[in-house]
């Protein structure tokens, strides 16, 4: 009896994360951490193009915004570029599969 509670609960547990993994693949913060600038969109390149501005609205300095690609299909090194207030983009690549934090800086971004 000990053996089948242990061997329904592993599957329950089994079922509750593949269920979360579902309802939101590869979810990652991106974090502002420049000295005063204002992130006006994110946006990432595919089959020769950018897409449409992933950003509800801005994301001011200090400040973050929760993103997810609410997919696992494709490359897990995507190429992005993020844009300023009064500044050009910044392109960059990561590999959104390891991180769970991307963090703008005043140059470049680093990620955890």
């Amino acid at each position: 009896m000990f053996r089948i509670l242990v061997v329904a609960a592993a599957v329950l547990a089994a079922q509750a994360v593949t269920s979360a993994h579902a309802q939101s693949d590869y979810p990652f913060k991106l974090h502002n951490r420049s000295q005063g600038w204002t992130i006006t969109g994110f946006q990432t390149f595919s089959n020769g193009n950018w897409s449409k501005n992933w950003l509800g609205g801005p994301v001011r300095s200090g400040s973050s915004v929760d993103m997810d690609w609410k997919s696992n299909a494709g490359s897990c090194k995507v190429r992005f570029r993020v844009q300023w207030a009064d500044y050009s983009p910044t392109e960059h690549q990561a590999d959104f599969c390891e991180l769970k934090n991307l963090y703008m800086l005043n140059e470049g971004f680093r990620t955890d």
